[in-house]
């Protein structure tokens, strides 16, 4: 029995990075899908149409809820090479939707920053019990 598990711990440890990659391409297609949401009509029209194309390849590529693909049928590859794609432009997407918030802001974040800084809080230390 030892020497069979032996024998199929690489199977085993491919099956497992197999099904790893598939959560991860659908936890990615989630996020992105709640990040579209979020940031509505901040972001341009190509972008969220080349978002929406990315999250139906790869939800295309490792099967929907309804139509379940058997993890030996999925192109791994061709899933990995989705989700960078995915990951990419989701991070060039937040980045110029957080410059143009930043330059329709002005100067309204920079004066936000000094006033932290006041120091006029004064910590006091106080030992208290409780009585019943």
């Amino acid at each position: 029995m030892v020497r069979e598990a032996e024998m199929n711990a690489a199977a085993d440890k491919a099956k497992r990075e197999k099904i790893e990659t598939k959560n991860q391409a659908e936890q990615l297609c989630y996020q992105a899908e709640k990040q579209l949401g979020e940031l509505g009509d901040k972001v341009s029209s190509s972008d969220k149409d080349r978002l929406t194309s990315l999250i139906a390849n790869l939800r295309a590529e490792i099967g929907t809820e309804t139509e379940k693909k058997p993890v030996e049928s999925i192109d791994f590859g061709r899933v990995k090479s989705l989700m960078q794609d995915l990951q990419q432009t989701l991070y060039s997407v937040g980045s110029s939707v957080y410059q143009s918030a930043q330059s329709s802001d002005g100067t309204g974040s920079s004066s936000s920053g000094s006033r932290g800084s006041g120091g006029d809080d004064e910590v006091i230390d106080a030992e208290f019990s409780e009585t019943k």
